[in-house]
């Protein structure tokens, strides 16, 4: 399965993926890493998605997993982009990063577009929530206001948003 538009591709990861990129393998035929990898906070989200993965059906690793976002010109990986799991209330939590060179031209706006586009188009999931976006990251605070996210909390350090499926 992948996600694709003009710009990008995503591929959602396979719990061997994951399990792959904890120990630094980075290999999937016919994509590039160069300039791509993990940091500390990424590293214990793998290792998080892996266990619930775990405990999923098949039918829902893609709730749980990161999906790879790779440069359609060039099939560089530059990121990831997932959600935190599909919760009973028909909500789920969106992160994601992408690699610095990327930044601010575009395609962390495509990727969520194509994910949100995904995650809707399942009909069992009603609303995307990020939480706990730092007051300082104003290119985050870019792409969810971009794709119509909402400001539902505004603290000292960090904003919640929220989009609600419009039916």
């Amino acid at each position: 399965m992948k996600l694709e538009n003009t710009k990008l591709m995503l591929y959602p990861l396979e719990i061997t993926d994951l399990e792959n990129f904890l120990e630094g393998i980075f290999e999937m035929e016919g994509i590039v890493f160069n300039g791509f990898d993990l940091d500390s906070i990424q590293k214990r989200a793998i290792g998080i998605k892996i266990k619930k993965m775990k405990q999923q059906q098949l039918n829902r690793h893609n709730w749980y997993t990161y999906w790879l976002i790779v440069d359609s010109l060039t099939d560089n990986a530059i990121g990831t982009i997932g959600f935190k799991g599909l919760e009973p209330d028909k909500s789920a939590e969106v992160g994601y990063k992408i690699v610095k060179s990327y930044e601010g031209k575009g395609y962390m706006s495509s990727a969520l577009k194509l994910l949100l586009t995904w995650a809707y188009d399942q009909k069992i999931c009603q609303t995307i929530t990020a939480s706990k976006v730092l007051v300082s990251n104003i290119g985050s605070q870019r792409v969810l206001e971009k794709m119509e996210f909402k400001k539902v909390r505004i603290g000292k350090k960090d904003i919640d948003y929220c989009l609600r499926r419009s039916v």
